[in-house]
């Protein structure tokens, strides 16, 4: 997308160039920030917008004024990038109307209110109402950009379904998708009735848990007695708790999805992956200890465990291994 040399722009830039000794930075400052808007407006003139648009940028770090930021505004145009265009645009719009005495900022109040009123109109907006108080590490974002936790702002968007989520910790507090249309603002009001969890965000990992029972006394055994049940017993609870790390497992993962967005990602997102993983390993963690207990407790069975000539001994230990995400509970002993 290119947009018209007009000689209001030209007029502008070169206003840029001229007044520049009057402003109120040091010289070398000031002779550094006059090469690199030279040296974007020639890459502009060439239709280089992305080379322009970073020349024009670095020299706003040393010093930004509504004619620099209309520049900005204009590349950022020109690449596509639509939000990022109105919202400079709007922010030039408020700095030149501030000192309209500012060397340029007349022209470039005129520029830059003619960006908003092509480009902003094509763009949807949310506005988002927090409640007077929120939790600590809040993090909000708004069809996948992160966005600052102040009620009343109004955050510009793409036309369509737009995504809102409130997460603090590990948990969702919050999440709605609402249909933005275009030139429309939207008031979402953010609702956080579910406290976040303190262990959401405090991880405890205490000593594994060991109980041992003590071995029944020698006697004439004529069958295989308590031993195998308490082995399937054993399995059975451990192939439960491999079901529920994979639902946590899921469940983490649609929670990363959710935090996604085109072409955006938030911290959030990077969470619940870790979770995710963590969920996986103890799955088959859970389904292996499962399995074999299971396994062995067939086998003990079929055997029909100690003969009338033989004492029955059995020794028997339970162990709960707290994880991330649930406890995994393994059985052990001799026959």
């Amino acid at each position: 997308m290119t947009y018209p040399r007009t000689p209001l722009f030209t007029t502008l830039f070169a206003t840029l160039a001229v007044t520049s000794s009057a402003w109120a930075q040091t010289p070398p400052d000031a002779t550094a920030r006059r090469q690199l808007v030279e040296r974007a407006i020639s890459a502009r003139d060439a239709n280089q917008h992305a080379q322009a648009l970073d020349l024009f940028q670095q020299a706003g770090q040393i010093q930004m004024r509504p004619g620099l930021r209309m520049s900005i505004a204009q590349e950022q145009q020109a690449l596509g990038n639509a939000i990022e265009a109105c919202e400079g645009a709007t922010a030039c719009v408020t700095e030149a109307q501030a000192d309209l005495t500012g060397a340029g900022n007349a022209t470039a109040l005129q520029g830059c209110a003619a960006l908003v009123a092509t480009t902003c109109a094509t763009l949807g907006h949310v506005r988002l109402r927090l409640p007077a108080t929120v939790p600590e590490g809040l993090r909000l974002t708004v069809q996948g950009r992160a966005v600052d936790r102040s009620s009343e702002d109004v955050i510009t968007v793409s036309p369509g379904m737009v995504a809102v989520t409130a997460v603090a910790g590990r948990q969702m507090l919050f999440e709605e998708n609402v249909a933005v249309q275009r030139g429309e603002t939207h008031d979402v009001t953010v609702r956080l009735d579910a406290a976040p969890q303190v262990a959401a965000t405090v991880v405890t990992r205490p000593p594994p848990v060991r109980a041992a029972l003590p071995p029944p006394s020698p006697v004439a055994s004529e069958g295989p007695g308590i031993g195998p049940w308490l082995v399937l017993g054993g399995g059975a609870v451990a192939l439960g708790l491999s079901a529920a790390f994979l639902g946590m497992r899921e469940s983490a993962k649609s929670s990363r999805d959710a935090a996604c967005g085109v072409g955006y990602c938030t911290q959030a997102a990077a969470d619940f992956q870790a979770t995710a993983e963590m969920d996986n390993v103890a799955m088959y963690v859970a389904l292996g200890v499962g399995a074999a207990a299971a396994t062995a407790g067939v086998v003990w069975l079929a055997t029909g465990g100690a003969s009338p000539e033989t004492p029955a001994r059995t020794a028997l230990s339970l162990r709960a291994v707290p994880m991330r995400g649930g406890v995994v509970f393994g059985v052990g002993g001799s026959l």
